[in-house]
């Protein structure tokens, strides 16, 4: 037996704390270190159109924090380079990524989906996703099944197709 310093009380550490667990050095994490990884809604078992109206989101999110090229590059000659203007902070070309490559796998994957499942109607996938563009999850969240500020027969024709396909849900 040995005493545990933090807690003033008496474990013994040589005994997992339950049956099935490797025997050693162990310690529980404080919930409040997990940030929101405990308390993030857990995904559905199935595609549902408020699931596929968060990941359109998030797609959409990501694909604003990414580096955009908005000026064609410079042509390249034998001429001296010459003083130009400063360019604006707004406008600066190397740009940290923000995005992880997880989250830039999962917006590559959303952001095709109302082209994919909505064919028949091309400016409804315009719609969608301009609709997508413009809203914050969080405010999503907020937003009751029905409303009609969503575009919620789209959603709910591309979680359809999603799940006619057999994509798993992430």
């Amino acid at each position: 037996m040995t005493k545990n310093k933090r807690n003033s009380k008496t474990t013994d550490l040589t005994m997992p704390p339950r049956e099935g667990l490797i025997p050693g050095t162990w310690k529980l994490v404080d919930p409040s270190r997990l940030g929101g990884v405990v308390d993030r809604p857990r995904a559905p078992e199935r595609w549902t159109p408020r699931h596929v109206g968060n990941r359109l989101i998030e797609a959409h999110r990501t694909l604003r924090r990414l580096p955009l090229k908005i000026r064609p590059a410079p042509v390249k000659t034998a001429w001296p380079v010459f003083e130009q203007e400063p360019v604006d902070s707004d406008e600066d070309e190397h740009v940290k990524v923000d995005a992880t490559a997880a989250e830039i796998e999962l917006m590559e994957d959303a952001i095709g989906w109302p082209m994919r499942f909505l064919p028949a109607v091309f400016a409804s996938a315009g719609d969608v996703n301009r609709w997508a563009s413009q809203l914050k999850v969080e405010e999503f969240e907020k937003v009751e099944d029905g409303h009609h500020s969503v575009p919620w027969h789209e959603l709910r024709a591309i979680a359809d197709g999603l799940n006619r396909a057999g994509e798993a849900v992430r």
